[in-house]
């Protein structure tokens, strides 16, 4: 027997089969059985099963760039204006010793999951020269302690960037050596 699509136009040969069986084989062709869209349907679990995840680890991963990159800057505006604080004399026109500058946390408050601008025009931080329009996930401080040869600063960036209120810690430590000269310390993530 020929489907109606394969018999001649001649009128001398005509088909047997009826229309009705035709219908019913061409849409079985084109379509999908349950087998294999039940296959189908378990290879996208699958795939959604391992790049999900990925996907909120590769996020977490870039939110948390944001600490070291921006310590970094800060404890660079640290060391820049030690090595100049000496060369602005106080009211008395005094040259007072060098020293770090402290600061107010920015953003003010406790750290969110979301991102929060920061008033870096505030306090000290047009002092030391650091600024950023950008919105950020972590709160950023500098804590000092003495002056000229002892002075020391920490960079420090509080961050709770999946809402469980433990906050994450960055440190970055600022020295001076034997020289005058100022040392950064390494990165330190403490929770």
């Amino acid at each position: 027997m020929r489907y109606p699509h394969e018999c001649p136009r001649a009128p001398v040969a005509p088909c047997y089969e009826p229309f009705v069986v035709y219908r019913a084989r061409e849409r079985s062709i084109g379509a999908f059985t349950a087998v294999e869209a039940a296959f189908a349907a378990m290879i996208l679990a699958v795939l959604a099963a391992v790049a999900v995840p990925l996907f909120f680890q590769r996020a977490a991963r870039a939110r948390t760039a944001e600490a070291p990159l921006t310590l970094a800057a800060i404890a660079s505006a640290e060391m820049a204006y030690y090595d100049h604080s000496a060369e602005r004399p106080d009211t008395a026109g005094n040259l007072p010793p060098r020293q770090f500058l402290p600061t107010d946390p920015c953003p003010e408050g406790a750290p969110l999951p979301s991102r929060r601008p920061g008033n870096w025009n505030a306090g000290a931080w047009p002092y030391l020269g650091y600024a950023t329009d950008d919105a950020v996930y972590y709160t950023y401080q500098v804590v000092t302690a003495g002056t000229a040869g002892s002075a020391t600063a920490t960079v420090i960036a509080h961050g709770d960037l999946d809402g469980d209120g433990v906050q994450s810690t960055f440190l970055r430590t600022l020295t001076v050596d034997g020289n005058g000269h100022t040392v950064a310390g390494p990165l330190l993530y403490l929770h």
